[in-house]
């Protein structure tokens, strides 16, 4: 009986399996004390020898209410162990969960660096580029001036062998030397002029290209900051009762720098009066309007034209 209760006891856990062997423990001492308790007062007839007494031991109840305890401490130490273990790993997921939003961070910000040292490598070489084209220009310069210097020195060199050839002719040497040495100048002093020049034509053309293209910066940007407006007012914009389609106003509006609207002006307009002062209202309720890109650009006074879709 007692290697069953050990075997229920080991597969059904420790509490109850001690719980259970406690009152089964028990139950057995005292029926087996209450049958051996009562002693013949004497032999029977016959009998060789007197029987001997046997002694038993019956579990106490403060023995059984010490395994209770026992059990009690057991199962309070293993829901401590459990507890303490689901903390843990509460604690683990939770710094689990961290560690992923931090690299997921750390990519994020891996990612930006690499767009923005793509752009910085992509500047560099644009920079390259240009210092390689000045390089080479400066090179083509450089190349003139020796073949000047080299042109200088062969007349130089005709000089002095007309000299040596016609030493009886001293004062026309002469005179052949002095136009050498001036058409010597001459020629130095024109092929520098035309190198100042031909430099000079190319910066011009540069400032030329450099304004245009501001310009063109210019136009497009205050081409999108009065859409901007323009769509802003539309979007304040209440349609009248009855007022056809097709509206198609020319308005001018005065503005802070803030884009505070401080007037509102209605050139033209194909639309009533109720139409007018329609528009008048939302460019105020559309107060202050959008800025610019490029604050260089703004206006005090803009002019736009007013032309609501069909569905507005």
């Amino acid at each position: 009986m007692i290697r069953v209760i050990r075997i229920w006891f080991r597969d059904r856990g420790v509490s109850l399996g001690l719980a259970l062997l406690v009152h089964a423990l028990a139950g057995v001492l005292l029926i087996w004390g209450t049958s051996l308790s009562v002693v013949s007062p004497r032999a029977a007839p016959g009998t060789a020898r007197e029987r001997q007494p046997i002694e038993a031991t019956v579990v106490s109840e403060k023995d059984y209410l010490n395994a209770e305890a026992q059990i009690r401490r057991v199962n309070q130490a293993r829901a401590e162990r459990l507890t303490q273990l689901q903390r843990r790993a509460r604690a683990a997921q939770a710094a689990r969960k961290k560690a992923q939003t931090e690299l997921a961070r750390l990519q994020q910000q891996r990612q930006v660096a690499l767009r923005q040292a793509q752009a910085q490598q992509l500047q560099l070489k644009t920079r390259q580029q240009q210092l390689a084209s000045v390089e080479a220009e400066a090179k083509k310069v450089r190349a003139q001036r020796r073949q000047a210097r080299q042109q200088l020195l062969e007349l130089r060199a005709a000089a002095v062998a007309a000299a040596k050839a016609r030493q009886a002719e001293q004062a026309r040497l002469a005179k052949l030397q002095a136009e050498a040495r001036a058409r010597t100048r001459a020629i130095a002093a024109a092929k520098r002029a035309a190198l100042v020049q031909a430099a000079a034509a190319r910066k011009a053309q540069l400032m030329r290209q450099l304004r245009a293209e501001q310009v063109d910066r210019n136009r497009r940007a205050l081409g999108n900051w009065v859409r901007a407006i323009e769509l802003q007012v539309q979007r304040n914009w209440i349609r009248p009762p009855d007022v056809a389609t097709g509206i198609n106003c020319r308005v001018r509006v005065t503005q802070l720098p803030s884009g505070q609207v401080v007037k509102v002006e209605m050139l033209s307009c194909n639309g009533g009066s109720v139409v007018v002062q329609s528009i008048i209202t939302a460019v105020n309720r559309a107060s202050p309007l959008p800025q610019p890109s490029d604050p260089t650009i703004f206006q005090r006074r803009i002019t736009f034209v007013f032309q609501p879709g069909p569905n507005q």
